[in-house]
């Protein structure tokens, strides 16, 4: 494959005569060394003039360098402009790591910061410094008494299901992320707005390349957030031609609900979309009388036939959940399941290292 060279200098080049600068620029065996001759180094001296970087030569040198530079010939004082240019670039020099002064080769690196320099003269804006993947994080509360479900939750809201939250936003903030919190709710229209909301959170934050995108859910939000993969299933399929793709990388879902009919989705099926599931739930070995579900997961597909992986369904006895009183083993299956939710995520994905 051709060096992706930027300055016209070097990309009108063809035949030969490029193939000689790709390999230059690729491969440690085509190094322009003292010596040689030909186009290609006839093009090194000439950006090497429109550098200026040949001003320090006395008038016998110069003219040494001209006779050098007519006949495309890497002769001594080509070899001495080459030196300098590489020992006082700015911002630091050309080197290679175990050297303290540059030798007078041009390699790899050297032909790649004059292609660079010689765009810069020509007008040409450098390339952008590439971006950071930012990660994602969205949490569905269960069904709270305060904020109105399926709208955003600002930072004073507390309710059901709220332990995975603080822990979710210093996550999200140690790597940097984006983080929504939302109003966990069973009814159509809570469900259609939360799922709506996070959707536009999720395509407005995506980046290129794109992070991780972590989704939480208890109970009513559990629902929620398997209902909204299924979404991003038919967003990906009939999405515009220059929209990306959306995905949740991991989906964790806690005791969510699955007795409630007024939902616009399937209760128990994990969108293509996701890569990872993992799914905790007491309802089935131990019913209570709150009217909450909690079930196996199944994997669906999605458009490209990709389907999530699913940890081991996790149904938590009474001696896990610490013999709750009816009706309360809802609320602790959430205090159990904290620090594995944390540390799957954290596991999972770490952090970057910082540079």
């Amino acid at each position: 494959m051709a060096f992706p060279f930027k300055s016209q200098h070097f990309v009108s080049t063809e035949g030969v005569t490029r193939q000689k600068l790709n390999d230059c620029a690729t491969k440690d065996s085509a190094h322009f060394v003292r010596g040689s001759f030909g186009d290609h180094i006839g093009l090194v001296q000439d950006a090497l003039v429109q550098l200026n970087q040949h001003a320090f030569l006395d008038a016998k040198d110069a003219a040494s360098f001209t006779a050098e530079a007519a006949g495309a010939f890497y002769g001594p004082i080509t070899a001495k402009v080459v030196e300098s240019y590489k020992n006082n670039h700015k911002p630091k020099p050309i080197l290679q790591p175990w050297q303290k002064t540059a030798d007078n080769v041009v390699g790899r690196q050297t032909i790649f910061f004059l292609d660079d320099d010689m765009a810069a003269l020509e007008g040409i804006p450098p390339a952008p410094e590439p971006k950071p993947a930012r990660d994602i994080f969205v949490f569905f509360s269960g069904v709270q008494d305060g904020p109105s479900a399926g709208a955003e939750l600002d930072d004073t809201a507390v309710g059901h299901g709220f332990l995975m939250r603080p822990e979710m936003q210093a996550i999200a903030k140690k790597r940097n992320g984006k983080f929504l919190a939302i109003g966990g709710g069973l009814r159509r229209d809570q469900e259609e707005s939360g799922i709506a909301l996070a959707l536009k959170f999720l395509r407005d934050n995506m980046s290129t390349p794109p992070g991780k995108h972590i989704v939480y859910g208890f109970s009513a939000g559990g629902t929620n957030s398997l209902n909204l993969a299924l979404r991003i299933d038919e967003f990906n399929k009939n999405k515009p031609k220059d929209a990306a793709k959306l995905r949740i990388d991991k989906l964790v879902t806690v005791d969510a609900s699955t007795k409630n009919d007024s939902t616009v989705r399937k209760t128990t099926v994990v969108g293509g979309c996701v890569r990872r599931c993992a799914n905790f739930f007491q309802q089935e070995i131990r019913p209570q009388s709150d009217g909450v579900g909690g079930s196996f997961l199944s994997a669906g597909k999605d458009s490209d036939g990709e389907s999530p992986s699913i940890s081991p369904n996790r149904r938590l006895d009474d001696r896990a959940l610490g013999r709750p009183l009816p009706g309360a083993a809802h609320r602790e299956i959430e205090r159990v399941t904290l620090s594995e939710c944390k540390s799957q995520i954290e596991l999972e994905f770490p952090a970057p290292a910082a540079p």
